[in-house]
């Protein structure tokens, strides 16, 4: 399933697709959509308990090196090309190097940036240093006064990144994705994703039957609105070998 997912879908931190650029290695993650009836998500929230950054990866072209991880939305991709589209992708990223982005933190440390790849290349804002053992919290939602998406990060309860852009998307899928760039990117630890709340702009009524997991695991979907508003509690991240 993770290769057909791929096969499909955009790629995203710098604008590449695994099947195209060699370069770029997918590992564990979860994808929820597209929707079936037109549905599209005005809002999304959820949080994040940031793992330790990877351990035993490459040390040669270090430079060259960085993993993201990431949760994103995107149009229906069955409607066109996705490299065609754009898909708002709040990002944490980590490099034996995080200068190399800007990023004062050190390798130790992962770093956080509101970002949207667009067809013409990745947009976003200046990295933000990521405390050690964080739980930051993440808003994806469609502005209803000026029709663009709007994502935002906060840390500790401040607000680190915001952006604005992609306006006239209507999101129909929500999906993760651990983002190997230049391979050798070493062992990352599991991690969780919380507090995932996903609004709709109509009911969805088969939410079980549009979401896959490739080493992931899960508490139960629930809705108290008859498919507007889903949460669930939980999906962890399984560990996850980006070397070989």
């Amino acid at each position: 399933m993770r290769n057909s997912i791929i096969a499909a879908a955009a790629s995203l931190a710098l604008g590449a697709r695994a099947d195209i650029y060699p370069n770029y290695e997918y590992g564990n993650m979860f994808y929820l959509g597209p929707t079936t009836g037109g549905q599209y998500i005005t809002k999304a929230t959820y949080n994040m308990e940031v793992p330790n950054p990877p351990t035993n990866w490459v040390k040669t072209d270090e430079t060259q090196r960085w993993l993201s991880l990431w949760i994103g939305v995107q149009d229906n991709p069955n409607n066109g090309d996705v490299l065609n589209m754009n898909f708002v992708q709040p990002l944490l990223n980590w490099g034996p190097d995080n200068s190399v982005w800007g990023c004062s933190a050190p390798n130790t440390q992962w770093c956080a940036a509101a970002s949207t790849y667009q067809p013409s290349g990745q947009i976003g804002q200046a990295y933000v240093p990521v405390n050690k053992e964080a739980t930051l919290e993440f808003e994806i939602s469609l502005n209803s006064s000026t029709d663009m998406i709007d994502q935002k990060i906060w840390q500790n309860g401040d607000l680190i990144s915001s952006e604005s852009d992609s306006k006239g998307m209507r999101p129909a899928v929500f999906y993760s994705g651990n983002e190997c760039y230049g391979d050798g990117c070493g062992t990352l630890p599991a991690y969780k994703y919380t507090n995932i709340t996903l609004v709709f702009d109509k009911a969805v009524t088969n939410l079980a039957d549009i979401i896959s997991y490739t080493n992931a695991t899960h508490t139960e979907w629930q809705t108290k609105d008859n498919g507007i508003t889903w949460t669930v509690d939980s999906i962890t991240i399984a560990e996850d070998n980006l070397t070989e």
